[in-house]
C-alpha cells in the first residue's frame, strides 16, 4: 500500500529541517500551556498540574527542554516513557458486563508532552499530504464537515431519483489493527526525516 503513495506526495527540505531542529523553550511552554488540568497521571502519578508548576521555574525548564531535544535527536530517551499502566473507562450501558468497558493505556504526562511537541510540527506538514476529505484530527478541518457533505449528497440523489448508495464503513479497534512498522513506512515514504520517525516510533 505504501508504494500507492505518489513521489510528488513528499515534504520539502525545509519542512524536513524543521521536524529535526531543536525545540524552543516557547514551543515547550506553549505545550505545557494546552494541557488539560483535569486528566489522569501515569504511572509515576505526577499529573498535569504538576508539570503545569514545575515549568515556572527556569532552571527546571532548562532541564527539561534538554530532555526533550535529547530525545528528539535520538542521544536518551526515557525509559520511563515507555512505562505504561492500564486503567477501564465506562462506556455507556450495564457496566456489570465487562463489554461496557474500555480499556485505556497511559503513558506518563511529562511522555505525553514529548508527543505534543512532535505533534506541533506534524501538523505543520500535514494538510500537504493528507486529502482534504480527511478531516478528523487535520488542523484547520472540522469532521462535521463529511457529515454536511454526505447530507448534501442524500438530498441530491433525492432530487435526481438517483438509485446510487452509500456505503458507510467503520473499523473495531482501528488503532490496535494497525502495525507500528506500517505508520513507520508511511512516515519514510512521506519523506520524514529518519531521526523524526525514530522519535515517534520509539514508543512503538
Amino acid at each position: 500500500m505504501v508504494s500507492h503513495i505518489p513521489a510528488s506526495c513528499r515534504i520539502s527540505n525545509d519542512d524536513s529541517e524543521l521536524m529535526t531542529s531543536p525545540f524552543l523553550m516557547e514551543d515547550l511552554l506553549e505545550q505545557v500551556k494546552r494541557t488539560p488540568k483535569v486528566s489522569r497521571p501515569g504511572k509515576d502519578g505526577l499529573s498535569y498540574v504538576f508539570f503545569n508548576l514545575i515549568f515556572q521555574h527556569p532552571k527546571y525548564n532548562e532541564l527539561l527542554l534538554r530532555v526533550y531535544n535529547d530525545a528528539l535527536s535520538g542521544r536518551l530517551f526515557p525509559k520511563s516513557w515507555l512505562e505504561t499502566c492500564i486503567c477501564l473507562l465506562p462506556k455507556k450501558g450495564d457496566l456489570r458486563l465487562l463489554t461496557n468497558w474500555r480499556p485505556i493505556t497511559l503513558i506518563n504526562c511529562d511522555a505525553k508532552i514529548f508527543t505534543r511537541l512532535l505533534n506541533s510540527r506534524l501538523v505543520l506538514v500535514a494538510s500537504q499530504l493528507i486529502p482534504p476529505w480527511q478531516s478528523s484530527f487535520m488542523k484547520d478541518r472540522f469532521i462535521a464537515d463529511n457529515g454536511a457533505l454526505v447530507n448534501l449528497a442524500i438530498e441530491q440523489a433525492s432530487i435526481r431519483n438517483s438509485d446510487e448508495i452509500g456505503l458507510l464503513c467503520d473499523q473495531e479497534k482501528t488503532y490496535d489493527r494497525i502495525h507500528p512498522n506500517y505508520l513507520r513506512a508511511v512516515l519514510v515514504q512521506f519523506g520524514f526525516p529518519e531521526q523524526f520517525v525514530l522519535a515517534i516510533t520509539s514508543f512503538s
